[in-house]
This record gives structure tokens, sequence and C-alpha cells, in this order.
């Protein structure tokens, strides 16, 4: 499960940070975390672009989602490389969106002249399967807008939504 805080909404918006986490739908569990915060300046010396609505709604949120800002951070290539070497061989990437997480990561890694380290095929919506199961509540830890602590909620809602898929969930 990938999620990405960013200063954009379009598809080539700058990246802040990653968060993604391995599950397994088979046994219901959560593996490995990955989580690194990008520097801005090397997202938008990639071409990546910023917008005054976001930077707005960033003003909004928590202190905590906003530490980010504060965090040290890394040039955003060198955190495509090493997120890169944290999937595995042919991984099935999920976002929050069909149009969003995926696609935003995919379009740095082009930007950064990278191969996306994951198929066309493997690009998954989470956003479309939570909207087939409203009834299933999301139980949120952690911080809100935090990479990390977004994508574990999100893996761990949609292992609850695939106990209900198999029968072996809510009764």
């Amino acid at each position: 499960m990938l999620d990405i805080e960013t200063l954009g909404i379009s598809s080539n918006a700058a990246i802040i940070s990653i968060g993604a986490v391995k599950f397994n739908l088979e046994t219901f569990t959560i593996g490995d975390e990955f989580y690194q915060i990008a520097d801005l300046k090397s997202s938008m010396d990639l071409g990546l672009e910023v917008d005054a609505e976001t930077i707005l709604w960033w003003m909004g949120q928590s202190e905590e989602a906003k530490a980010v800002f504060k965090d040290s951070s890394l040039d955003i290539k060198t955190i495509l490389y090493v997120f890169s070497d944290w999937l595995t061989i042919n991984p099935i990437i999920w976002g929050n969106g069909a149009v969003f997480d995926n696609v935003i990561l995919s379009n740095a890694y082009k930007k950064a002249s990278m191969k996306r380290p994951w198929s066309y095929k493997n690009d998954y919506c989470y956003r479309t399967i939570r909207s087939l199961y409203p009834e299933i509540e999301m139980k949120e830890i952690g911080i809100h807008h935090n990479a990390l602590d977004d994508a574990r909620n999100q893996a761990n809602h949609l292992i609850e939504i695939f106990k209900v898929m198999r029968g072996k969930g809510l009764k």
C-alpha cells in the first residue's frame, strides 16, 4: 500500500513524503514498512509542481502532520532509488485513488529518467475497493496525513475488506 504526501494535486505534483507497507491478503498480515521525506527543492528541480491551494490546505493541517516540513529529508531521486530497492520483484502497488498516488509517483520516476519498478498491470486502486464496502469502517491510528500512518491504515482497512469478501470478517 502506497501513500504519498504532495504539494499539489496534479499528476506532476511535488512529492514531500512517501510511505508504504507490504501486506499479504492471504494471511491478512502487514509486513515491512517504508517511509522517507523528500527535499521539496529536489522535487521542484525535477520539474514536479506546487500549487497554492494545496499549500493553503497544508497550513490548516495538524502540527503533527506539518512536521514533515521540519524533519530531515533526502533528494527525491535518492528516495526513488531506495523505494525501488525496497519493493519486491513484480510488486502490486495499491494507491488511494486511480489517478493520485500511483500516477504521481510514476510521473516522478519518469521525470527522474528512472524505470518505474512496477508494471502498469499492477496499479491497483484502494479507493475503488473501499467505496464498494462503505459499511467497513477504517480504524485510523497515528497521524492523519503522515504518509506511513496513512499507508498502514489503508492496508489494514483493505485487509478487513478482504476478510469480509472471503467470508472471514464482519458477521
